[in-house]
């Protein structure tokens, strides 16, 4: 599950800390827009990724610095499943990933070699090196709708 984190880095000449704030959380999607105030960075740029292009795959694992590693996307399909609460029964645009996806990335973006943002890492497979990872289709109206948001919000317990 994405929560908010105790603070987010970011290189700026020295590294420095930003604390943040949930301003949007989806719980169909298990995705959680920050507000972070003072931070500098150029937006995410959203697009698609097609079966059989490469794929970078990048995150924290517990305990450990950035992980970024790469692979291609094997195929898209849909998915059913609860939402984060077992609520409803939600239907979503997944991605296949044969990439090494380490326990705890996910919440990390699948992102294109050009670096657009093409979907939101959700699940690793411990039998092999793949995973999951919701469609970009999937986040950006939560990723737009974030944007506008000021307001802090509650997870609701998700953490």
């Amino acid at each position: 599950m994405l929560g908010p984190p105790d603070a987010v880095h970011s290189p700026e000449g020295i590294l420095r800390q930003h604390q943040g704030r949930v301003v949007l959380f989806d719980p169909s999607r298990d995705a959680a827009v920050l507000r972070v105030p003072g931070l500098r960075v150029r937006s995410l740029v959203f697009g698609p990724i097609k079966p059989g292009e490469s794929a970078i795959v990048a995150g924290y694992s517990k305990g450990e610095d950035l992980t970024v590693t790469s692979g291609n996307v094997s195929r898209g399909t849909i998915a059913y499943g609860p939402d984060v609460y077992h609520k409803r029964q939600i239907r979503r645009e997944v991605h296949i990933v044969h990439a090494p996806v380490k326990t705890g990335v996910p919440g990390g973006p699948l992102l294109r070699p050009d670096g657009t943002v093409s979907g939101m890492v959700f699940a690793s497979d411990i039998r092999k090196p793949s995973g999951y990872a919701l469609a970009a289709a999937e986040i950006i109206r939560s990723a737009m709708d974030g944007t506008a948001a000021t307001a802090t919000v509650s997870t609701q317990g998700c953490i």
